[in-house]
């Protein structure tokens, strides 16, 4: 199975090839020669944010596979990451909402890095009026209290960094277990 997986890296050649790469396409054509094709293939517009999605959909894929044939100790460490992921996700939803600037169509295209708790309450989280009710959203997931403690800062500052700090606070203290 590893040998399987060590399949997906990308060997140094076509690697020194897409630093030297002097466009967009020319960056695509090379990852088009390897296992991230299908990735590639399906890109409709081409720019960095596209570019960094695809890598980011065939790193949740791979992290599934790695998941699935891990061995059971393993899983409480590798969930860990896959909630890094998640809370990357929503602290970028957060930003956009209080920039009153949150694209529906992005947040859906990246919501396969969300758990399906997360999914059930993307709409409402989309179509939220206000910081307020964006937090309630949440009041059913793990993410309550983390978010209701950034949100009381958040009253006093208007910006996103109250609930990076909430996060960054439970997660280290998570990691320290």
């Amino acid at each position: 199975r590893i040998r399987a997986m060590m399949s997906f890296l990308i060997p140094e050649k076509v690697l020194k090839a897409m630093t030297d790469a002097k466009s967009l396409e020319n960056l695509v054509s090379h990852f088009e020669q390897t296992l991230y094709r299908n990735e590639f293939r399906e890109l409709e517009l081409l720019n960095s944010k596209t570019i960094e999605r695809a890598l980011l959909k065939n790193l949740v894929n791979t992290y599934e596979k790695i998941l699935r044939m891990s061995p059971k100790e393993a899983i409480p460490v590798l969930n860990c990451i896959s909630k890094e992921y998640e809370i990357m996700l929503i602290k970028d939803i957060l930003a956009a909402k209080i920039e009153s600037n949150i694209n529906e169509k992005e947040v859906k295209e990246r919501s396969f890095m969300l758990s399906d708790k997360i999914k059930v309450i993307l709409p409402q989280i989309i179509e939220s009026q206000d910081m307020e009710e964006t937090i309630r959203s949440f009041d059913r997931t793990e993410y309550r209290n983390i978010l209701k403690t950034g949100y009381e800062s958040y009253l006093e500052t208007s910006t996103i960094m109250p609930f990076i700090m909430a996060f960054f606070d439970h997660f280290y203290a998570v990691k320290q277990k």
